[in-house]
């Protein structure tokens, strides 16, 4: 069952990619093609670890659920019926214990070359560059 017909979809995917290098939408990305932007002219995340924690109960996304608190952005956003986890963590708190666990145990450089090799490999899965090596 089709909602939408394939030209429509096509045009659909196509402007994502588009908006995907030119977020502002701008008239002059239609006649452009789509390049990638420099890394400076994207938004970078505002806090440490945002958009790299998932809820470990139902794998959806953590996000600022409060000032100061992260939380599962199901459980907050649809309710026990979702996600059964509701616990928070200050965003603080999170912050110093990371860095302190980095610190204490990651930087015995044979620990700290398997987690960079590993954190470079999982980075990359995240974010689509998945790589045959």
């Amino acid at each position: 069952m089709r909602i939408i017909n394939d030209a429509l979809w096509q045009a659909a995917q196509a402007r994502q990619v588009l908006l995907r290098h030119d977020p502002g939408g701008s008239d002059r990305a239609s006649a452009m093609p789509a390049t990638p932007r420099p890394f400076w002219s994207e938004q970078r995340p505002r806090y440490l670890f945002s958009g790299l924690m998932h809820c470990g109960v139902c794998g959806g996304g953590f996000s600022k659920i409060s000032a100061t608190h992260f939380g599962c952005s199901t459980a907050r956003n649809k309710g026990p019926t979702a996600c059964s986890n509701l616990r928070t963590i200050r965003r603080d708190t999170l912050e110093k214990r990371a860095l302190r666990t980095l610190r204490d145990r990651l930087m015995e450089p044979t620990l700290y070359k398997a987690f960079a090799e590993t954190f470079v490999l999982e980075w990359n899965r995240s974010q689509g560059n998945v790589s045959d090596g």
